[in-house]
């Protein structure tokens, strides 16, 4: 069960890639700071088996998170770029993240649920 959540949307990277995979981020919460690697190989999609369906639909509610409209119905944060998460405790971290123009790649962090 979703205890609270934070929309926090903010850009956090918008660079070349030489730098993004290297790249630690400064989140003010208990746990710190996370990095590209956390959260780059979760698709947001798969969080439904972590957390459950109840919880990963209160999470997409929330956030107003919205499908590509394609047949992997794939969903989609800032920028129109692709959502991955980061679990850390009892706290759900949503990135998207992609490459934004040839070279150039974003991070945005969409928010931030603590579970019970």
């Amino acid at each position: 069960m979703i205890k609270r959540y934070e929309i926090a949307k903010s850009l956090l990277f918008d660079n070349t890639d030489d730098t993004l995979f290297n790249k630690t981020f400064d989140i003010k919460l208990p746990h710190g700071s996370i990095s590209f690697d956390d959260f780059a190989n979760n698709n947001f999609e798969g969080l439904a088996d972590v957390i459950g369906a109840d919880n990963f639909n209160s999470i997409v509610k929330t956030a107003g998170f919205k499908t590509d409209g394609g047949f992997l119905n794939l969903y989609q944060g800032s920028d129109g770029l692709r959502l991955y998460y980061a679990k850390k405790g009892h706290h759900i971290f949503v990135f998207a993240f992609g490459e934004f123009q040839p070279q150039r790649y974003k991070v945005y962090l969409e928010g931030v649920w603590e579970l019970q």
